[in-house]
């Protein structure tokens, strides 16, 4: 029984040690990350500011997360990866506002940069987060007609059309049908 006292002792304080080196670790990479953009090596800077992002995220730490994210996109502000996963981690933080507001940001990116898919599903990500947002709605539909997915347009202009007429505002419904029907 002593023995066994005595091995469980010897592991706890191993478990100690590891998890003392793993709070430690952040802090490395965080000052490495620093170390990496003072000498202008971009790649190594992002690649430890993101290992600092995954770690908070994993220890649900999302406010510091998300600022280590941030980082990366001071860096490389088209770090499309980086910014996916600020939206996520507001979401996680049931702070839609921040969410859809990111995402917009990241849904232009997509498109600017011609990856009119990945802008297409994030505008539908943001929407399905808040189907009232008529602006989010518009851009989908803005895409969609400039991708020519023509029926896909039409049912997103039925669908904001509903929106106006729950909300009975009629200039706003007679202009979306004028959309529909050119």
């Amino acid at each position: 029984a002593e023995e066994e006292k005595e091995q469980a002792k010897r592991e706890a304080d191993e478990i100690e040690a590891a998890l003392e080196l793993l709070i430690n670790e952040l802090v490395a990479r965080q000052r490495l990350a620093s170390k990496y953009q003072t000498l202008g090596e971009v790649r190594k800077a992002v690649h430890n500011l993101k290992r600092v992002g995954e770690e908070l995220a994993l220890r649900n730490r999302s406010e510091e997360a998300i600022e280590a994210y941030r980082q990366v996109l001071k860096v490389v502000p088209t770090d499309f990866a980086a910014r996916e996963r600020i939206v996520q981690l507001f979401e996680r933080l049931k702070r839609v506002p921040e969410a859809i507001g990111e995402g917009l940001v990241l849904a232009r990116e997509f498109g600017k940069f011609g990856l009119v898919n990945r802008a297409k599903n994030v505008f539908r990500h943001l929407i399905a987060l808040n189907p009232m947002q008529i602006d989010i709605r518009r851009e989908l539909i803005e895409l969609l007609v400039r991708m020519r997915e023509k029926p896909e347009a039409v049912v997103e202009y039925e669908q904001l059309a509903d929106i106006f007429r729950d909300q009975q505002d009629e200039a706003q419904l007679l202009a979306v049908y004028q959309q529909i029907l050119p």
